[in-house]
């Protein structure tokens, strides 16, 4: 159902799954008090849309962005001896950092962050940041990459031989060195078994990045860093056994 036909009609249901931004932000303002479950949205619109309103207790999300402990422990990996990463992001966008803040000490890496006005600092910034940080993470912030900024990043990246850690395929084939991803199957996945738990009661309210993912992985580029060459299905092995480690010391903290 699309958000006009919605709120024309505005059936009764026991759940609401939302799609995308608008969807959530007219429920969050119109005080809809069943459960929703966002999907198709990013931590930084989720948290823009409910630290701007009064968002009811039973709303529940799953981010699509990469999950910033799944794509730090990927960074890790890689690069076993780093202890410094990088993140770029526009001042339009300060809720992405607040996730890496929270678990970046807990792998033992410092935090670079670099909040920027707009675009035409990038060219600037980046090289500035390749020099403190041993790998990077590139977030979706249209501000900071673009198809002006993402080809400059890139080779700057490349010549500097630093690994830039992506947030899609699409730039991993552009010359990042890997990314973790959820396909719209996954996604599915993910949103029916949810739903299913929160209308049997089985589940609260929750937020977090999707269960599922795959990995993206550009080898060419991974050999000429000199990485050693680490299989897909051996990240993934390692990923899920160093997750919940990190994750348990930030929640006891």
């Amino acid at each position: 159902m699309s958000l006009s036909d919605w709120k024309q009609q505005q059936p009764e249901s026991a759940l609401i799954i939302s799609l995308g931004r608008s969807p959530l932000e007219e429920l969050v303002k119109t005080g809809y008090e069943e459960p929703i479950l966002a999907a198709v949205i990013t931590y930084q619109d989720f948290r823009e849309i409910v630290t701007q309103e009064s968002a009811q207790n039973s709303l529940s999300a799953i981010f699509y962005d990469p999950d910033p402990l799944r794509q730090l422990i990927l960074g890790k990996l890689l690069l076993p001896f780093s202890d410094a990463v990088g993140v770029m992001h526009s001042m339009e966008t300060p809720f992405f950092i607040e996730e890496y803040q929270a678990i970046t000490e807990t792998l033992g890496l410092s935090l670079n962050a670099i909040p920027l006005k707009q675009t035409t600092e990038v060219a600037i910034q980046f090289p500035r940041l390749v020099q403190k940080a041993d790998f990077i993470i590139a977030q979706p912030d249209s501000v900071i990459y673009n198809s002006q900024t993402l080809p400059r990043v890139l080779l700057t990246s490349y010549r500097q031989r630093k690994v830039v850690i992506g947030y899609s395929t699409g730039i991993v084939k552009a010359g990042a060195v890997a990314t973790t991803y959820t396909t719209a199957e996954m996604l599915i996945d993910d949103l029916e078994e949810s739903a299913l738990e929160i209308l049997s009661n089985k589940k609260d309210s929750f937020t977090r990045h999707s269960k599922y993912y795959d990995i993206s992985y550009n080898l060419e580029v991974a050999n000429s860093l000199g990485l050693d060459i680490i299989s897909k299905e051996e990240l993934q092995t390692k990923i899920a056994e160093l997750y919940l480690e990190p994750l348990n010391e930030t929640n006891s903290q």
